[in-house]
């Protein structure tokens, strides 16, 4: 962590923490959330505090107990790491939304047949199907002539 960094970092929590001096970062988990955590430490009358502090590029997020932190690093994980655990990240990377979409619909005619193999696809469904298909490949075609 650069020094202008370490020095947002004081002033943010100086902010919140006017009683406070002799403010310091004790530490930094690097990677946290797709950013940077610090834990600032600073004596006030009542004693030694500790306050955490998120930094994301820009952006930074004040937490004063660790409470607070939990709450927010489970609430607000990010949107990469979800769509990892459920694989998404790879079909998205492979097809797109429209991808997706045509996988959806496919697998929910493949239920319906499996389920009564007797009843016809809805039309909806095959429809939304072969246009989807044929939009996703005709934009291959069209981007890979450009």
């Amino acid at each position: 962590m650069n020094e202008k960094t370490e020095e947002k970092i004081i002033n943010e929590v100086m902010k919140r923490h006017e009683e406070g001096a002799e403010f310091k970062v004790t530490s930094v988990i690097p990677e946290f959330r797709d950013g940077e955590l610090a834990i600032v430490s600073f004596s006030t009358p009542l004693g030694l505090q500790e306050t955490f502090i998120y930094i994301d590029g820009d952006d930074t997020e004040v937490y004063t107990r660790t409470e607070e932190l939990v709450r927010a690093a489970i609430l607000k994980r990010n949107r990469s790491s979800l769509m990892q655990d459920f694989g998404l990240d790879k079909v998205l990377d492979i097809g797109g939304i429209a991808g997706f979409i045509a996988i959806i619909i496919a697998l929910t005619i493949c239920g319906s047949f499996i389920q009564n193999p007797s009843q016809e696809v809805p039309d909806v469904l095959s429809n939304a199907l072969t246009v989807i298909l044929g939009f996703y490949f005709g934009s291959k075609v069209s981007s890979n002539e450009t």
